[in-house]
């Protein structure tokens, strides 16, 4: 089968990519920001709220292996990201549900679980995902429709996000696990919405191709590692040290939300407002970051960024009782997140030149791992009341933010040496601080947005010009056949005059004949 794709398709295939963008971000924020509330409704406890966030990331990256293996019992590589996305999109009913099914300490136990197999179902496709997407679009824009999915998307999310804040709120106490309900199968809900736009995207191959693939992708897992890991060591070097970061970081990390709910009483309104200030740091500063990582390299990004990963927790323990400083915080944690995510991946784009997909599996699989064993660590200390000076757990919460101050200054050390091949020098000063991402960002969207009205009102100009001459041309015609009809009526009027002429003519010979014939006889 060989894959065509219309102009006019591929415009209704953006459309769709951009809408399952959209229904999949409400889903996510959704269960990501009220995933720990709930369990804290639950009476769990930090080392169980640890695990829910990293434990579904650490077993679900495992899955991305086997994509190939399982892809060849589908028809299309797009009807195996819809049954997975159904299932994912299913399997949060029985999460939303279980809190009135059992009254236990094992429900927390379940949700976790749940939410374990909400994240395989996601995982586990991807890579076959991102090839699919990859087929459907013109390789010299995909990245171009991706950003403007990632910032609709976000935008689309906050909006969920605060009107779920404001229904749990209004929501007496005594009833938060209707409201936790009501959440989660709404979050089930528009993953449903994202099948059924999926669906309605192309298909790019038959069975046989399929299989054909699944054949050649699938490979022994050892062997891949050790010729794709152990035996390149500035690979190895660059997982490592990304790996002892984000442990450094999720020492610290599972338990902010627990921190300002639980600690500083925030309520939803004021713990969605700091999510939402998260979300429009990434947002602001996609473009930058996608920029200088183009143009400098994503290693000096990525060196750059590590310098200031300490500044979140350092500020957290300072001034964390005061909302609007966390919020402005949460916002410029936003931009190194965003920043960190895109030049980890841009390394691999710029780097690695073969077999892309072994090697981002191997990275998520040793990312992950690490995750999960700094919320291990943060979760016993935080959870372990030996740890709480003056026997407040507060203080155990704030130990494990300085344990991770002190190792993200330790892996700073080691930065140096992964190895950088694009030779332009960054100025951090220059091109990091004093706002330069957020302002370059609004920036950039404000002329995005611009130059998107411009378009559009070009395009219509052109529509209706089209328009116009299409009616003119189609105008001459219709006149030029009026015309011809015209002329057509008038010869056959004139037709019929003359018939009636010599109608008249030959009932008047008539007449004249019967009368001489009669003065004949007479």
């Amino acid at each position: 089968m060989e894959f065509k794709q219309t102009p006019e398709q591929q415009k209704k295939d953006l459309k769709y990519y951009i809408s399952e963008g959209i229904f999949w971000a409400v889903m996510y924020y959704l269960g990501l920001a009220f995933l720990v509330p709930y369990l804290m409704s639950l009476k769990a406890n930090t080392f169980q709220i640890g695990l829910l966030n990293v434990l579904p990331i650490f077993i679900a990256s495992f899955f991305g292996l086997f994509s190939y293996d399982l892809v060849k019992y589908f028809k299309s590589e797009k009807q195996f990201v819809v049954f997975f996305t159904a299932l994912q999109a299913f399997f949060w009913i029985p999460l939303a549900l279980v809190g009135y099914l059992l009254d236990s300490k094992l429900v927390i136990w379940l949700v976790i679980v749940f939410y374990c197999l909400i994240t395989i179902m996601e995982q586990l496709p991807y890579p076959v995902y991102r090839e699919w997407i990859g087929k459907l679009f013109n390789p010299h824009r995909i990245v171009e429709y991706t950003s403007r999915k990632q910032i609709i998307l976000n935008f689309f999310s906050i909006v969920p996000l605060f009107l779920a804040a404001t229904v749990m709120d209004a929501i007496n106490r005594s009833n938060v696990t209707l409201g936790f309900t009501i959440i989660f199968i709404i979050a089930g809900l528009f993953r449903f919405m994202s099948v059924i736009v999926i669906n309605k995207m192309s298909k790019t191959e038959n069975q046989e191709e399929l299989t054909t693939t699944s054949k050649e992708m699938s490979k022994p897992v050892f062997s891949v590692f050790n010729n794709l890991v152990l035996k390149n060591k500035q690979f190895l070097y660059f997982i490592t040290i990304i790996s002892l970061i984000y442990f450094g970081m999720y020492i610290a990390a599972p338990f902010y939300r627990y921190y300002f709910l639980e600690i500083l009483k925030f309520d939803y309104k004021q713990y969605i407002i700091l999510e939402i200030g998260s979300i429009l740091g990434l947002i602001l500063s996609f473009y930058y970051w996608g920029k200088i990582c183009d143009k400098y390299g994503a290693t000096k990004v990525l060196k750059a960024i590590i310098l200031f990963l300490p500044v979140y927790p350092l500020l957290v323990i300072l001034f964390g009782n005061n909302a609007l400083l966390l919020f402005l915080l949460n916002v410029f944690d936003g931009v190194l997140m965003a920043g960190l995510t895109l030049s980890v991946y841009g390394y691999f784009y710029q780097n690695v030149k073969y077999d892309m997909i072994h090697h981002m599996s191997f990275f998520m699989i040793f990312q992950s791992t690490a995750m999960l064993l700094g919320s291990i660590v943060g979760g016993i200390i935080s959870s372990t009341p030996k740890f709480w000076y003056m026997g407040l757990e507060k203080y155990g919460l704030l130990l494990i933010f300085g344990i991770s101050i002190l190792f993200r200054l330790f892996t700073i050390g080691f930065i140096n040496k992964i190895e950088d091949k694009n030779k332009n020098k960054i100025d951090i000063p220059k091109n990091i601080l004093l706002q330069k991402p957020i302002m370059f960002g609004i920036t950039k969207f404000l002329s995005f947005t611009k130059a998107e009205g411009q378009v559009l009102l070009l395009s219509m100009y052109k529509e209706g010009k089209e328009l116009k001459e299409e009616l003119q041309k189609e105008g001459k015609a219709i006149k030029k056949r009026i015309d011809e009809l015209t002329d057509k009526e008038k010869e056959l009027f004139k037709n019929i005059i003359a018939q009636e002429k010599d109608e008249k003519l030959k009932k008047i010979n008539k007449s004249l004949r019967v009368t001489r014939k009669r003065e004949k006889n007479k």
